[in-house]
């Protein structure tokens, strides 16, 4: 029987940060109008780890070794790679005068601006 402690761990330990991607997406939903993308982006990055968990639990199942799962590791590095800009559109400053942003503005609004530089149209819809 191959050697399969690297899936098991995996099975275990790729719970934790989908669930927690989980949980923020959920808090995302007060702001749709204003934070598509960044919801859009933690979906992906859930659906990326349930790959990987599922990938986890047939090398366990079947007994694939687990010097296999560097095949899974390279092909989800490319995809992170090729997709960034869709899956980490968080931005800490703002794009027009360098302030640092709010927590907020980071993990639920796209615009990345400050509340200085925010066209006066789109402060309404904050809230």
């Amino acid at each position: 029987m191959p050697n399969t402690l690297v899936s098991h761990a995996l099975l275990q330990y790729l719970l934790i940060p989908l669930v927690v991607l989980w949980v923020y997406h959920l808090t995302q939903r007060r702001y749709e109008t204003t934070g598509e993308r960044k919801r859009e982006a933690t979906l992906l990055l859930s659906l990326a780890l349930i790959v990987c968990w599922g990938l986890a639990w047939a090398f366990q199942r079947f007994g694939v070794p687990d010097a296999y799962l560097a095949l899974v590791v390279v092909a989800l590095a490319v995809f992170l790679y090729a997709q960034r800009q869709r899956l980490f559109p968080y931005r800490f400053r703002c794009e027009r005068c360098g302030a640092s942003l709010s927590i907020q503005s980071i993990l639920y609004i796209d615009l990345g601006l400050c509340a200085s530089c925010e066209p006066a149209g789109k402060e309404g819809e904050r809230d």
